[in-house]
């Protein structure tokens, strides 16, 4: 089959996540982005001549897939709606950030956004999905007869093994997107939470903290302005292009976020076989086997003493790293992901989307 995937240019690449395990297959496969809008316009336009896909997937949706659309729906053309995440609600968190900033525009731009998404959304048959706890959520904007597929997140790169001996001071790493304010908020709850490990403990921590966004500024100033215990150092790293050396050095991965589905950074952590301690969310049960590859924490007193046990048990942070690195191994590597890929084409391609 002939597979086009539509995607836009960004910075991460999210492309990847499909067309990656899709150049793993015997299919034909074609990546068309969005810009320069020519060159892509020109891409659709083929479609019409010696270039007709089988199937389209669209990396999302927006006003610029809404052309894309047009263009398949004329011809006919089966297509796959692929979500990282909750499109609908990601663009209402977006759109009102916007609004708080009086940053009209913007804020209409996202509006406008989330009707199209909607639109598409409730026309399409065939979703596919990073986990079924999001596909449960995304199954209440489609059409009643439409269906969705997991296929959960790949994550790329060798693995790491590690002695898990611990560093001095203690190395403790999150990385997270600082575009939804959920997330700043997040992070502090954590810087929070290690200020008073290290009061109670007298121990030093290294806290380091990669990511940007809107909201950067808004974490800066708290750090600036808190009264943190000199026991805690904090680097506030902004967006870091290769991760590579902070995921070596740190010793334990920590997170905090009630808007996510399959957040790449803890199939990073479990690539390089770290403990990792993440909070109670739905979508997060479906990536960590509590007290077995990680941690899931509920509240302030279970991360604490979670932290602590990992922190003073060698066997313990040893086994539930090892456990990380094992189940990316079997369910997030770019091989698992091809042979789930593979099933969802096979039945797309018997009818019409």
């Amino acid at each position: 089959m002939r597979v086009t995937v539509i995607a836009a240019n960004e910075n991460r690449d999210r492309h990847k996540f499909i067309y990656k395990p899709l150049l793993a297959t015997s299919h034909d496969s074609v990546l068309l982005l969005t810009r320069p809008f020519s060159r892509y316009l020109s891409g659709l336009i083929s479609f019409f001549f010696r270039q007709k896909p089988d199937i389209v997937i669209f990396m999302g949706v927006g006003v610029k897939e809404l052309i894309a659309y047009s263009f398949i729906r004329a011809l006919k053309i089966p297509f796959i709606v692929r979500l990282g995440g909750d499109r609908l609600k990601d663009l209402d968190m977006v759109a009102k950030s916007q609004l708080s900033s009086y940053k009209y525009v913007h804020w209409l731009k996202y509006k406008v956004e989330k009707i199209v998404a909607k639109y598409i959304l409730s026309r399409s048959k065939t979703v596919i999905v990073v986990n079924r706890v999001l596909g449960d959520k995304v199954k209440q904007q489609l059409d009643p007869q439409s269906k969705y597929f997991v296929v959960p997140q790949f994550l790329e790169g060798e693995t790491t093994e590690r002695d898990y001996k611990l560093h001095k001071p203690l190395e403790i790493l999150t990385v997270t997107n600082l575009r939804f304010s959920d997330k700043a908020e997040g992070v502090i709850w954590l810087i929070s939470r290690l200020d008073d490990y290290v009061r109670s403990t007298r121990e030093k921590v290294r806290f380091r903290i990669a990511g940007d966004g809107q909201h950067f500024n808004d974490l800066r100033d708290f750090i600036n302005h808190a009264k943190i215990s000199d026991f805690l150092e904090i680097e506030l790293l902004g967006y870091v292009t290769d991760l590579q050396e902070h995921y070596s050095l740190a010793d334990i991965f920590i997170y905090r976020s009630h808007h996510d589905a399959t957040p790449n950074v803890i199939l990073e952590s479990k690539r390089y076989g770290l403990p990792l301690l993440v909070n109670h969310y739905d979508e997060f049960l479906a990536l960590v086997d509590n007290n077995v590859n990680g941690i899931i924490y509920v509240s302030e007193q279970e991360f604490a003493d979670n932290l602590t046990k990992i922190i003073s048990d060698l066997d313990f942070r040893k086994e539930i790293g090892m456990q990380a690195l094992n189940d990316y191994k079997s369910r997030f590597s770019i091989e698992a992901v091809r042979f789930e890929l593979e099933n969802v084409l096979s039945e797309v391609g018997r009818f019409k989307c």
